[in-house]
């Protein structure tokens, strides 16, 4: 399976969004500040958008899914147990994961806008869907929620190991750990290699892995667990 991208452009107004990459099987992470096109770029990717030039082309998908930021947008049910049905989800895991046990009657949209977003991710990502692209899945969350959802992506992606799974985010602060490191500079899509050598080319402000490669030391990857690994390192570099 492969999400592959030619020479694609993608104009609204003023912005235009320039394309160019293979997105091959993995976790892929595309950072981009606020308002550089990550959005617009999810829905290109999924085919929500059609580029005006060059072409967008899914080899080997058929079932792929946009979780959009705003989780109130994928309703289409009255309860909890009927909205988990709607995405074809094991209900009992999908409660358990988003901590959710006993509101299986509940009306969808009286949860909370929180708890809304951890049940629609958890649908998505428990779902073998085969390229799976999340806008902003932290937006919203507190730190467990963010964890817990990060936690899902890394033992749930590997188990299929030809899904694509694209993180579009400036949310750096709860990562799982990714196969693939992109940034949009500029309105350009720029592909910025593997982990961990993509990290010495990577321009966001992660104040962590900042000081970590400032003392010489490269973590394996950013999910907090490679950093700790990392900073551990240090102190064990430090003479007593």
């Amino acid at each position: 399976m492969v999400l592959s991208i030619e020479d694609a452009l993608i104009t609204r107004g003023s912005f235009s969004l320039h394309i160019n990459g293979i997105f091959p099987s993995g976790i892929h992470l595309i950072t981009g500040k606020t308002g550089s096109g990550k959005t617009t770029l999810a829905e290109a990717l999924i085919g929500r958008i059609v580029p005006e030039i060059g072409t967008i082309k899914c080899t080997g998908i058929s079932k792929k899914m946009l979780a959009m930021q705003a989780a109130e947008r994928h309703v289409t049910t009255s309860t909890v147990t009927r909205e988990i049905a709607s995405f074809g989800a094991d209900r009992d895991k999908v409660l358990f994961q988003a901590g959710l046990r006993g509101y299986e009657n509940r009306q969808i949209l009286s949860l909370s806008r929180g708890e809304l977003k951890k049940l629609i991710l958890m649908c998505i990502l428990t779902s073998h869907f085969e390229l799976i692209i999340l806008d902003e899945p932290y937006a919203g969350l507190d730190c467990t929620a963010k964890k817990m959802i990060s936690d899902t992506i890394s033992t749930t992606i590997p188990d299929f190991r030809s899904d694509i799974c694209i993180i579009l985010t400036h949310d750096l602060s709860s990562l799982p750990p990714v196969d693939y490191l992109w940034e949009i500079i500029n309105g350009k899509l720029i592909f910025l290699g593997q982990m961990p050598d993509a990290l010495f080319h990577w321009n966001m402000d992660f104040k962590p892995l900042k000081y970590l490669l400032s003392e010489k030391i490269t973590p394996a990857n950013i999910d907090q667990k490679s950093l700790m690994e990392a900073a551990c390192r240090i102190r064990e570099s430090v003479p007593e």
